[in-house]
């Protein structure tokens, strides 16, 4: 795949998995199917700030790992608790994080909580695009935690809501992102990753007859993810090469220079 055009990942994670043990993980395992795939960067979230006590052990580790790489860090953080303002602006003093990531489902609270305001208001001023996590594995695999599912209701509210927020929605299928493409055409300020554009054989041309390419960003899930799947199913759809460049790279460079 190395005469594939340049990508860039920007849904990459590190850290360990409480209930699967990941064989090529780590950064060297992303580097190596980055590598193959000619992805060049990425933003990368820690897997152990979802479950740690306090999260910013975790992010202190991944800002470790990341020095020195052509990543950028993602910090992981849960809205409702007291310090998280406090935290996002320690992060980004102290890592230089390109964004913040929230997990609803796995800390179990709803999009259109009134409680959320307080946070997306100084996000806004601190202009840092979230990450919204739909979905980390496939339902069917959880067993020992049960993450709520997020409703069609919460996904349409929270760009509206927040209009001077930029929402990146990640881990969504196929079908979730169609069935709400007027969010994404009405709402300047929210977009999909691909991690989970798995099915049926024609994913990206049927999204992209809902929503504008502009919307995307390739994104692999990595290591949870297998990143091939993703990236054959782009590399091989019939949508114009222009579009092909947006999804890879454009489009994400476009919302960093915002």
């Amino acid at each position: 795949m190395s005469g594939n055009i340049m990508g860039f990942d920007c849904n990459g994670f590190l850290g360990t998995w409480p209930f699967r043990r990941f064989y090529h993980g780590g950064l060297d395992g992303l580097k190596a199917v980055h590598e193959k795939a000619n992805i060049t960067g990425g933003w990368v979230s820690s897997l152990n700030s979802i479950f740690y006590n306090d999260p910013m052990e975790a992010e202190e580790l991944l800002a470790e790992e990341l020095k020195n790489t052509p990543y950028r860090q993602v910090m992981g953080v849960n809205p409702m608790l007291p310090a998280a303002v406090s935290s996002v602006k320690e992060a980004m003093e102290r890592f230089n994080i390109c964004a913040v990531r929230l997990y609803p489902g796995y800390h179990r609270y709803r999009l259109d909580d009134l409680k959320l305001a307080p946070f997306f208001a100084e996000i806004e001023k601190l202009h840092i695009p979230v990450l919204v996590t739909m979905r980390l594995e496939d339902e069917r695999l959880n067993y020992l935690i049960t993450p709520r599912i997020i409703t069609k209701e919460e996904k349409e509210a929270l760009p509206k809501s927040y209009p001077g927020v930029r929402f990146i929605y990640t881990g969504m299928q196929t079908y979730e992102v169609t069935e709400i493409a007027e969010a994404f055409r009405e709402n300047n300020n929210l977009y999909a990753e691909t991690s989970f554009f798995k099915s049926p054989c024609t994913v990206f041309e049927d999204v992209l007859k809902a929503v504008p390419a502009e919307k995307i960003f390739y994104g692999s899930g990595y290591p949870l993810n297998c990143l091939q799947s993703t990236w054959i199913a782009l590399q091989k759809a019939y949508i114009p090469q222009e579009d092909k460049r947006k999804i890879l790279y454009s489009n994400i460079e476009a919302l960093t220079s915002k």
